[in-house]
């Protein structure tokens, strides 16, 4: 049995949890180390607000969407992989600055899950790197009120599909479909 929260080391409990106690386990949770630094946008300018995973950087984690990442790490937590996994999340400040704690050693990678940013650099860091400069990239950002036609109230869970194209620098062009996802009445 695993015990794990965000911003702090992950315990394990003994396997027989016949032998638990009448009055249950107390589980003492240690803090770990810290990964702290500044997300700043192309000119430099800290990004204020924006909602940030930190998580091992392993095989096959640095390519895929961070939905396919959360789900990823659920199945870790739930095996004998859970000791190897870790991940933390943190938003960072008016400046920028993010701190993330409770993190064990390894490297890790730090992601966006704000859909409208990509953290571009450094792409791998370690706990206790010291201060690190993340680049984030702004993406595409489209936000969407959806609405009753009969009453004009938000629509729940509306999700939409846009289309939009891409022109490489080398002039080949691909059209391109994208979900964009689903919210109380707004999809960003």
């Amino acid at each position: 049995l695993g015990v794990t929260a965000n911003g702090f080391l992950r315990q394990e409990l003994p396997a027989d949890l016949d032998d638990q106690p009448a009055d249950g386990w107390l589980v003492v949770l240690a803090p770990g180390r810290r990964l702290t630094g500044r997300v700043v946008d192309c000119d430099g300018r800290g990004v204020r607000g924006l909602a940030l995973l930190a998580h091992t950087y392993a095989a096959g984690l640095q390519h895929v969407s961070l939905s396919q990442t959360f789900l990823r790490a659920e199945r870790a937590a739930r095996s004998d992989a859970s000791s190897r996994y870790q991940q933390c999340a943190a938003r960072t400040d008016g400046a920028g600055r993010v701190t993330f704690s409770g993190l064990d050693g390894g490297d890790l990678r730090v992601r966006s899950m704000d859909p409208s940013w990509i953290v571009a650099e450094p792409s791998k860091v370690r706990a206790d790197d010291g201060d690190v400069l993340w680049i984030a990239e702004q993406t595409v950002a489209v936000r969407l009120d959806v609405v009753d036609a009969r009453n004009d109230r938000p629509v729940e869970l509306a999700s939409a599909t846009f289309r939009y194209e891409l022109t490489f620098e080398n002039g080949e062009t691909i059209d391109l479909g994208q979900y964009v996802g689903r919210g109380a009445g707004n999809v960003t």
